[in-house]
């Protein structure tokens, strides 16, 4: 196993350092000590050793802190760095920067936080959804809503479960129950603009496109760059205006 030296105190052992290292270190010091750290590990794809670093030296304050601060490699570092140990203090800053200028910053804050919501179940719900997702790429939807159905009773306040359910659902054409799922999981997580957009998919199957336009249009105050939604909206527009035509 790799050794780190000069490693700084984990937030376990002092609860200040997670919010007052720049302070005092100084931001700066900080933050080329921080690439200098986890520049490598990342080049490497070793997300073992970079989880190892962030857990010993970089508590999640310090990361969502560079969000803001950090120039646009720390920031990229950071973001990268929250996706293997975020948690929901770091849920709405990190969608803040899905408005970033940088096509990589948004690229990667998507990832990291489909990453946390994954992430923020307990240990056996988590190897329930793992399952039930195996069981979906082979096309076993039945089998996969019984392992995220048993997920959720595992853990009821797992926003994901319910998302990785309703995602089930629609793709066995239950769009009522997907929906009941996806109001569940925004409920739990109010900003998961996933589940926003795929409730605009379900409503849209049901026909109800005003219903359908209110999810989509959720989704992308959040995030302005999902892929297929304003195409969706444009869809329903058009729709309407056919309708508006004929009457």
């Amino acid at each position: 196993m790799r050794r780190f030296r000069n490693l700084r105190p984990s937030g376990r052992l002092a609860k200040e350092t997670e919010y007052h290292m720049a302070e005092s270190d100084g931001l700066q010091l900080n933050t080329t000590r921080f690439v200098k750290e986890l520049q490598p590990a990342f080049e490497n794809g070793d997300l073992r050793w970079a989880y190892e670093i962030l857990h010993e030296a970089w508590p999640v304050g310090w990361l969502i802190q560079l969000l803001i601060e950090g120039d646009a490699q720390a920031k990229r570092l950071a973001i990268m760095s929250l996706g293997l140990v975020g948690d929901g203090t770091a849920v709405g800053p990190l969608t803040r920067t899905l408005h970033d200028q940088d096509p990589k910053v948004i690229q990667l804050a998507d990832n990291s936080l489909r990453c946390i919501w994954c992430g923020m179940g307990k240990k056996q719900s988590s190897q329930l959804i793992k399952q039930g997702n195996s069981h979906l790429n082979h096309g076993n939807t039945e089998a996969a809503i019984e392992r995220f159905s048993m997920a959720i009773e595992t853990d009821p306040e797992f926003a994901e479960a319910y998302n990785q359910r309703a995602i089930a659902y629609c793709l066995a054409d239950r769009f009522e129950e997907a929906i009941a799922d996806y109001q569940a999981t925004l409920k739990l997580e109010p900003l998961h603009f996933v589940a926003m957009a795929n409730l605009g998919h379900c409503y849209c199957n049901l026909g109800d496109f005003s219903c359908a336009r209110h999810y989509y249009e959720q989704a992308l105050a959040i995030n302005p760059h999902l892929e297929g939604v304003a195409g969706a909206i444009d869809m329903i527009d058009r729709i309407n205006d056919a309708h508006d035509k004929v009457a």
